[in-house]
This record gives C-alpha cells, sequence and structure tokens, in this order.
C-alpha cells in the first residue's frame, strides 16, 4: 500500500486556510496513488492557535466539522489520520487526531500528555488508549509527546500493536529528555512496532519547525527521514509482512 505524509507548513493557521491546504494535499497524494493519508498534530487550526487573536474562530470544533475530509475519504476509499482540536460532547476539549475512512469516523483518539501552559493550555488529557485494526494491521496513535512516554510503548506492546503512528509539532531540539528521532527510535524498540512519525514545518511563532523531521522508524534505526519545505512524503509499505518497501520518499510538492 502506499502511504503519504502530509509535511505542511499549518501551525500559525487560520483553520480555514489549513482546510483548503490539507484537501489540497489529500488530492495529490491520491493522484500519486496514496491509501493512507496523515497530518501532522493540530493540523486544522494550526499548533499556535490557541495564543492568536483569532482564537474565537479557529476554537475546538465537534466532529460534524470533519465533513469535508469524511466526503474525500468515502470519494477515494481513504483511510485519512485528521489532527485537529476538538470539542468533546462532554464540554471538554482535546488534541485529537480521528481515524476517517469511506464509512466515516472510526475512531479518536486524544493526546494523552502535553504541556498544561502555552499552545496547549487549552486541551484536557485523556487516559484511553486504544488500537485499531486497519488493512490487517493492529495501529495505535501516539500524539507527538505521547511517543515520548516508555508507558505508552509499553502498553502498545502489551496489546500486540503492530504500527504505532505519531503526528507531531516536534522540532529538531533537545528540549531536556533528548532529541525527538531518539524518542521514536526508542518507543519502536519497546514497542516492538514500526512508528511513522508526520510532522510538520515552516517558521512560525516561538518554534522553528523547518528542522522538524518526519520520519519511518524500524526498531533502533530510522529508515526514512525529510524535513524542510512543505511536502507530501510517500512511501510504500507492505501490509502482510509489515514492512517499509521503500528506500526513500518520495517527495511531491503542492505547488
Amino acid at each position: 500500500m502506499k502511504v503519504a505524509f502530509l509535511h505542511f507548513d499549518l501551525s500559525g493557521g487560520p483553520a480555514k486556510y489549513n482546510l483548503q491546504k490539507i484537501i489540497a494535499g489529500i488530492e495529490v497524494a491520491v493522484d500519486n496513488g496514496a491509501e493512507w493519508i496523515i497530518t501532522p498534530e493540530t493540523a486544522l487550526q494550526g499548533y499556535f492557535f490557541s495564543e492568536q487573536t483569532r482564537e474565537k474562530l479557529d476554537a475546538p470544533i465537534s466532529i460534524d466539522a470533519l465533513a469535508p475530509i469524511v466526503a474525500l475519504a468515502k470519494k477515494h476509499k481513504l483511510h485519512i489520520y485528521f489532527c485537529y482540536a476538538e470539542a468533546a460532547e462532554t464540554g471538554h476539549k482535546y488534541n485529537s487526531c480521528a481515524i476517517i475512512e469511506s464509512t466515516g469516523i472510526r475512531f479518536i483518539q486524544r493526546k494523552m500528555s502535553g504541556h498544561t501552559v502555552g499552545a496547549e493550555a487549552w486541551s484536557s488529557k485523556s487516559n484511553r488508549f486504544k488500537l485499531i485494526e486497519l488493512g490487517g494491521l493492529r495501529t495505535g496513535i501516539l500524539i507527538c509527546s505521547d511517543s515520548w512516554y516508555i508507558k505508552n510503548a509499553e502498553t502498545a506492546r502489551s496489546l500486540s500493536a503492530d504500527l504505532l503512528i505519531v503526528p507531531a509539532a516536534w522540532n529538531d531540539f533537545d528540549c531536556g529528555g533528548g532529541m525527538p528521532e531518539t524518542a521514536w527510535q526508542r518507543c519502536s524498540v519497546i514497542s516492538e512496532a514500526p512508528v511513522w512519525v508526520c510532522n510538520q514545518t515552516g517558521n512560525k511563532q516561538r518554534l522553528d519547525f523547518t528542522s522538524a523531521k518526519s520520519a519511518v522508524v524500524c526498531g533502533n534505526k530510522t529508515r526514512l527521514c525529510y524535513s524542510g519545505r512543505e511536502a507530501i512524503l510517500l512511501f510504500e509499505w507492505d501490509e502482510k509482512t509489515n514492512c517499509l518497501v521503500s528506500n526513500k520518499f518520495l517527495i511531491v510538492r503542492l505547488n
């Protein structure tokens, strides 16, 4: 199967602009044969949305607002990992990633860790981690820093995860706990599952995401890696053997 990471500049928003870009990226990815499409963390509103003067315009949304992405998944028979700031029915707000298929929204994984001040102060934290079978693979989502915590990798292993998806807003910087690539390798080793990281780019606000890496990690080795300009990153994966086929990303520009 062919997978696409949307390694885009999204952190500054606004949501309307980001949605247009994501939809365009999905269409280009489909034109290049992608069946699974993954977006970075808080791709819809932008990672820094809550620190902007437009906060009310880009506030967390309900699942009803994901209709355009659901329509694309249905039209092209896709698996889409779509990240956004969610307003749940309980009244809580979460940093979330929805698995969207041709039949609709299959599951929503909510971030389990993160900052309590600054760009993520708006979000509640979840304590639920679940595997969803897609294409014969038991797949879990660890949103950005969730992949740093050993306990989450151990939980994934105990549940017999085949694959971990990591949507991220994580620049290539040691913030006191080690470099992100080291965390992804550790996560893969402990969980005994490959780790796919879809990061973002762009120099916005306080973090320079131009150094942020999107990667495919298998055990203690990073097999594919990219940072820099906006790009759609495509690669082939054998779902029967759960192994990487490509030896490099196919890099396609949006424009």
